[in-house]
């Protein structure tokens, strides 16, 4: 009997077409490589859609690249790879995690600076 594991489908991402940069925006710009978990990832969309009181638009770009494994904590050497863990993100620097269209440029820095601490603690510049 052969059992297959059911596979996590992709989230649904919006991509930004065409290079126009509305008049205000706000971008979280990563400036070293680093992993996000998926969960970290929606907790910060989450608190951006409540500090802006949801007038605002945030387009992130990320896909689920990897996953990671782990083997229950009693189980001993051998036997497999164990099940899957965490869905994570691979990111380069100089990577646009967010773009963030607002209605002022001081409601979404501060809807941005409430994300980051949902965020690790990586090298992020907000244009």
């Amino acid at each position: 009997m052969v059992v297959h594991k059911n596979s996590k489908k992709r989230l649904k991402t919006k991509k930004i077409i065409s290079t126009y940069v509305p008049k205000f925006s706000t971008q979280l710009i990563l400036k070293q490589k680093g992993l996000f978990v998926e969960k970290q990832i929606e907790a910060a969309r989450r608190i951006i859609s409540k500090k802006t009181n949801r007038v605002s638009k945030a387009y992130m770009q990320y896909y689920s690249t990897s996953s990671l494994t782990k083997k229950p904590k009693g189980s001993r050497m051998g036997k497999g790879k164990g099940k899957f863990d965490k869905y994570i993100f691979k990111y380069k620097p100089g990577a646009v995690l967010l773009l963030l269209n607002c209605v002022t440029k001081g409601l979404s820095i501060s809807a941005l600076k409430y994300a980051l601490k949902k965020l690790p603690k990586f090298k992020i510049y907000i244009s």
